[in-house]
């Protein structure tokens, strides 16, 4: 069984493939204006891919597509139709939310997929309705910046409130929002800390002034990028997380803060906010923003849910039945 991955960047595939017993079957292509060589992967360089690409694809048993974000990619498989069979899709948010913007190819290319990957129903319901799908289901976490982490917390003895806000410099974080929510807080002992390290640049830029301006010092942009060690280490200083998407998005960033018992905020209108009340974790609503820290009992529920929950074991036996 010849399987190919394709991917747009490195963040998710990478982690991936440490964690999959390889025996030469997975090739991965990452497509990339970005000059860069790793074993087993093949950059593509956007001038020379497509007969490289072309040939991966006719060649292998099976397509795993990391998200759907590169349009010549969806162009080649629209219209060698033989190939859509032979795709799994797992399905990241940013690359089917908001159809107003996807081609007219990519919609007809959606239609015709029949093999979705992702662990929250609600997407894949979403898909459905707004495309015409139908299909299969593969439940499976994807990545494993969605399993547990295992660690453990040193209780913070200091009282400022260390609060988060977004996972990017993507405007659908709604920052602008959340600032004004947060202004009447801003006498109070907080700081804010924002991850700006990878996104729109210009837009980063605009949220840094506005913080800036409202909060001063208590505001602490993160513009420099974090190796996953260290970014879990700044994720274990936080008490409180808003997260004002309008969609399911930064989900390794809300289970990784929920099982560390941190208090995280999210609009009740989003797939992730359905997924997480269905599997009992307490979260709260954006709406009723307050600098309260989660209770103790709900705090330990919530670790104890998501350690048992997001498993190695059952991420692998999730993998196994899409790769076999």
């Amino acid at each position: 069984m010849k399987i190919l991955h394709i991917a747009t960047e490195k963040k998710f595939i990478i982690p991936l493939i440490n964690i999959v017993d390889d025996d030469n079957n997975h090739r991965y292509i990452i497509l990339t204006k970005k000059k860069d060589k790793q074993n087993n992967i093949l950059f593509l360089n956007k001038r020379i891919y497509i007969l490289k690409l072309l040939y991966a694809l006719n060649n292998c048993d099976k397509i795993i597509l990391h998200g759907l974000f590169s349009d010549t990619l969806i162009n080649i498989l629209f219209f060698q139709p033989w190939l859509t069979k032979k795709c799994y899709w797992f399905m990241l948010g940013g690359d089917f939310y908001n159809p107003k913007k996807q081609s007219f190819i990519k919609k007809k290319f959606i239609k015709k997929i029949k093999n979705f990957v992702t662990y929250i129903k609600g997407d894949f319901e979403y898909v459905k309705k707004i495309y015409g799908c139908s299909g299969e289901l593969f439940e499976c976490f994807m990545y494993p910046s969605n399993l547990s982490k295992n660690y453990t917390v040193n209780k913070n003895l200091k009282d400022t409130i260390n609060i988060q806000v977004g996972n990017s410099a993507d405007p659908t974080n709604n920052h602008m929002q959340v600032f004004d929510f947060l202004r009447k807080f801003k006498n109070d002992n907080i700081k804010i800390h924002t991850p700006l390290s990878y996104g729109n640049k210009n837009y980063a830029k605009l949220v840094i002034s506005k913080g800036k301006n409202i909060f001063g010092d208590k505001f602490i942009p993160i513009i420099k990028f974090q190796e996953n060690s260290e970014y879990l280490n700044f994720l274990t200083k936080i008490d409180i997380a808003i997260f004002a998407h309008e969609r399911q998005q930064a989900m390794g960033n809300i289970l990784t803060l929920i099982e560390l018992g941190k208090k995280v905020y999210l609009k009740d209108s989003t797939t992730s906010w359905k997924f997480l009340n269905e599997i009992d974790l307490k979260i709260f609503e954006y709406k009723n923003i307050n600098l309260d820290k989660i209770e103790t009992i709900d705090k330990e529920k919530n670790s104890k849910i998501i350690k048992s929950f997001f498993t190695i074991n059952k991420y692998q036996k999730q993998l196994e039945k899409i790769f076999n």
